[in-house]
């Protein structure tokens, strides 16, 4: 897990690194690895004076690229921080068009008063531009006389599309305040301080509540201010604003599942992913919520470690056997390993409690036409197919031209 590290005269988070695509949009960069598509790295580093009564002057955080081959300068960028009290923080990107194939050391030297002080450093491997020939969406029209794929073709195509499905976190399901006031009590037990008794007014509304959160957090020191600062900043979705509050809160209270809890949710919206694992393996994730074994199930898929989220959310189906989110994310967990059989099973259930799923309606639709299209001759499975498309058709405008070619595809064999 990341910890606060002293550079010069400031404690620094970690260096955080992502790939930025051609939109400009940022993704987690794992392992190390820059996809075709990377136009960029983004860059960001958040520093905290170690004593706020001593000024830093000149600060300024130059970016060097290196061949990892032979250390030769690939480019160098210098940025300026932006700050606010203590807090500075370094943003920018290093673009990578002409950068060849290899692998690459990015450093990150903090300078003071025109001295580095210190670096921090990652590697990343930059790779010539894979063959894309034979690749094609599931939802991409296909050639007149494909006759719309066959039954290998569409489960192959599905299987794929759940694989590069990357679910993000989802800040809300773990900010609701009941489940707030529980983590925040133990925070309060861990660290043996005692909570405003605003916070413990359960009589309060959503609203009331969170004003209270925000004003326990303006004290200076704490466990729980610098917790509350923390799941503060989760709310507004700053990353790494959250990330630095919650770590200091874990040094003064590393024995705190409350706050590991949060610091993981914190490198999730940062995009720190491994990070996020760790700690939330760290914590006591068995007894927890059900929110958290979702949340490191997600974080497991998004670093391709689909064994491991499979087992998590198969536990979590015992706790909760009729939960459309744990039902959902099994579907598309077997899904991704072809395993239809399973998928199905799963589907059917998460049909029964959640109907007008769309997502769960386009996954039966492909399934039956999959099916469909193994039968030697139009029968029962082609009826079925038919049946279910003409329904699908007119409640799904997104995905009705695929699914009205394959209609007619049907139609005409039959």
């Amino acid at each position: 897990m990341a910890r606060l590290r002293r550079i010069g005269a400031f404690f620094a988070t970690d260096l955080q690194v992502t790939w930025l695509d051609e939109a400009g949009v940022s993704h987690f960069l794992a392992p190390q690895r820059l996809p075709p598509a990377a136009a960029a790295l983004g860059v960001s580093l958040d520093l905290y004076l170690a004593d706020p009564s001593v000024a830093a002057r000149g600060l300024r955080l130059r970016l060097e690229v290196r061949s990892e081959a032979d250390g030769a300068p690939a480019g160098s960028w210098t940025l300026e921080p932006s700050a606010v009290g203590d807090h500075r923080q370094f943003s920018g990107r290093v673009p990578l068009e002409g950068l060849s194939a290899g692998r690459y050391e990015l450093a990150a030297i903090l300078i003071e008063d025109d001295q580095p002080v210190g670096t921090l450093s990652t590697t990343f491997a930059r790779s010539a531009p894979p063959e894309l020939a034979g690749r094609r969406p599931l939802t991409s029209p296909r050639a007149p006389d494909a006759a719309e794929g066959t039954a290998e073709d569409v489960l192959s195509d599905l299987a794929r599309e759940a694989r590069e499905a990357r679910r993000p976190f989802d800040v809300p399901v773990i900010l609701a305040p009941a489940l707030l006031r529980h983590e925040l009590d133990e925070v309060a037990r861990s660290s043996g301080e005692v909570l405003p008794l605003e916070l413990w007014d359960v009589s309060h509304d959503d609203g009331e509540f969170w004003d209270s959160l925000v004003v326990a957090g303006e004290a200076e020191t704490g466990v729980v201010p610098a917790w509350a600062r923390g799941v503060s900043a989760l709310r507004r979705r700053e990353g790494r604003v959250a990330v630095a509050a919650l770590e200091l809160a874990l040094l003064r209270a590393p024995a705190s599942t409350g706050v590991s809890h949060y610091l993981g949710a914190a490198y999730a919206v940062a995009g720190r992913d491994l990070d996020a694992l760790v700690a939330w393996q760290l914590s006591d994730i068995a007894g927890a919520a059900i929110e958290w074994h979702l949340a490191l199930a997600d974080a497991n898929t998004r670093l391709g470690a689909r064994p491991q989220a499979l087992a998590l959310l198969t536990r979590a189906l015992e706790r909760v056997p009729d939960s459309p989110e744990v039902l959902r994310r099994l579907v598309e967990a077997h899904l991704a390993e072809s395993r239809t059989d399973a998928a199905s099973a799963h589907l059917r259930r998460l049909l029964e409690v959640s109907p007008y799923d769309a997502d769960a309606r386009w996954w039966e639709l492909v399934l039956a036409y999959a099916a469909a299209r193994a039968e030697a001759s139009p029968g029962p499975a082609a009826a079925a197919f038919v049946a279910l498309a003409s329904r699908f058709i007119s409640s799904d405008e997104s995905r009705s031209a695929r699914a009205g070619r394959w209609l007619r595809f049907m139609r005409a064999v039959g």
